[in-house]
């Protein structure tokens, strides 16, 4: 099912200058970039996972992802995708902000299949952002069987589109969760989104099903991340955007 768009009246607070409210900001532009992520689920082909210089939100760098519909299988399936945090690690909270910018270039080509690019995981997938069709849709609930897939805004390439993401961790109605697009907030949905009380592990990359069963148009994926954060209960919207140094 579709879910409509809520709007939220959740205010902005002043700028108040660099926050120190961040447990993880990860700009590319060190040397030791994705040291410290809890686990990666990439091939170990050159072209799954790259530290690039040839593409930047903001500094010099970048990473970049890449999946090829006749790779073998990493972690099951056919993905690039980094695991940032783990729900274990002490330092995330029940209420707590992620923030990226990311780039699709123009091979990036409309598709009937999902991509996943981020995914909130315990025991499966409660929370993930998705494209199809030139369009980005977060799916999400506490029971894998009536998940709702909300519109989030418009997919374009050889541009970078930032997200800004609220939540409130939680499988029952107390959970929230809130969706800025290029600045712009399209989603604020209240109840479940996770499937047990676990905090989930927040991974980024990318991830098609379909490049499995054959029944994507696509057979290569590319993307780019940049400019990673995770906030913790004392955040606020203007720590988390992507383009606030």
């Amino acid at each position: 099912m579709v879910g409509l768009i809520q709007m939220s009246c959740e205010s902005e607070p002043p700028d108040t200058g660099p926050s120190e409210n961040l447990i993880y900001h990860e700009t590319f532009e060190q040397s030791d970039a994705f040291t410290n992520v809890h686990n990666k689920e990439v091939g170990d082909w050159e072209y799954a996972l790259q530290i690039v210089d040839s593409m930047s939100y903001q500094g010099d760098r970048s990473v970049r992802f890449e999946i090829r519909d006749d790779q073998p299988y990493v972690a099951q399936g056919i993905r690039s995708e980094v695991t940032i945090i783990m729900g274990t690690n002490q330092e995330l909270t029940r209420e707590a902000w992620y923030s990226f910018a990311v780039f699709f270039p123009d091979t990036f080509i409309s598709d009937t299949t999902y991509d996943v690019i981020s995914q909130w995981y315990y025991l499966g997938s409660p929370v993930r952002l998705l494209t199809k069709r030139d369009r980005f849709l977060i799916d999400i609930g506490n029971d894998s069987l009536k998940k709702e897939k909300i519109y989030v805004g418009e997919l374009t390439r050889d541009t970078w589109h930032e997200f800004v993401f609220h939540f409130i961790h939680s499988p029952n109605d107390d959970g929230y969760v809130a969706v800025w697009h290029n600045g712009k907030q399209s989603v604020s949905r209240a109840g479940g989104n996770l499937y047990t009380d676990s905090l989930p592990k927040w991974k980024v990359g990318i991830y098609k099903a379909s490049f499995e069963t054959g029944a994507s148009l696509a057979k290569r994926r590319v993307v780019y991340f940049d400019n990673l954060k995770i906030g913790n209960q004392y955040a606020r919207y203007r720590d988390m955007e992507p383009g606030r140094p």
